[in-house]
């Protein structure tokens, strides 16, 4: 009858509602060097910790984000693993993982969507800031080489996307990535990436007593908030950028 009635086009519906609203924080937990947990935390519900998965053997998770406009969980792996620096889908259901493929780099330790643009950045700690520019192709751009090997646990971008955020966890004595004991940490270092310079900074150059960042996130008023490693317990605090001063911290018990 000459009527012509096109399709609904689900990821353009998609782009035009804006960021998806998201009830969980999806966090990933390390049982020894490579077996990795997936698990949630519900802010709404005195933030009770559930499984996702099973503990998934040899899979060494250290990137972990959520795609601002799709909700699409992406996790990156280390370098303890038989597929280093690999991208990865998580289902968010159960936790099981689709491999998107090699990224190019060992070790990809942290991941972080811009909130403006939808771009995945990460660092890998063989070589520094890295650019996916063609999701779900895995392969990624090196943006900033630093002189010397860095260990960047995490970024995070500010609420508008034009700040991207590392923490740089100093050493003394011991390799980046190998956990010495805590009496040679110096601290930890915030870095900044400045979208409208391309220049990356030193923002805080150390977090005296502060031990070793794990996780790195922004909240909608920009202070940071972040989790620290060798704790039995989940302990997170808030970083206000201003003045690199810890405003609170607090522990969420986990069964890990």
């Amino acid at each position: 009858n000459s009527i012509i009635k096109p399709r609904i086009q689900v990821d353009a519906a998609l782009a035009a509602l804006g960021p998806q609203v998201n009830n969980v924080l999806y966090g990933v937990h390390d049982e020894g060097l490579n077996e990795s947990h997936f698990f949630t935390i519900d802010p709404n519900n005195s933030f009770q910790v559930t499984a996702l998965s099973e503990v998934c053997p040899g899979c060494e998770i250290e990137g972990l984000d959520l795609h601002p406009q799709t909700c699409e969980l992406y996790a990156s792996a280390g370098d303890d693993t038989q597929k280093p620096g690999h991208l990865y889908l998580v289902r968010k259901t159960d936790g099981e993982l689709t491999d998107l493929g090699a990224t190019g780099f060992n070790a990809v330790d942290a991941l972080s969507f811009n909130p403006a643009t939808g771009v995945l950045w990460g660092w890998a700690q063989d070589a520094g800031l890295l650019r996916f520019d063609s999701l779900p192709d895995p392969s990624a751009t090196l943006v900033f080489a630093p002189e010397e090997e860095w260990e960047v646990e995490d970024l995070t971008w500010n609420a508008t996307g034009t700040i991207l955020y590392g923490a740089k966890n100093l050493h003394g004595s011991h390799k980046p990535d190998s956990h010495g004991p805590l009496d040679a940490e110096l601290g930890v270092e915030l870095l900044a990436y400045h979208t409208t310079s391309g220049q990356l900074t030193s923002v805080c150059q150390s977090l005296v007593g502060s031990l070793e960042i794990e996780a790195l996130e922004t909240l909608p008023d920009n202070t940071l908030v972040f989790g620290y490693h060798a704790h039995n317990g989940l302990v997170v605090g808030a970083l206000d950028v201003g003045n690199c001063r810890i405003t609170a911290q607090a522990e969420i018990p986990t069964p890990y």
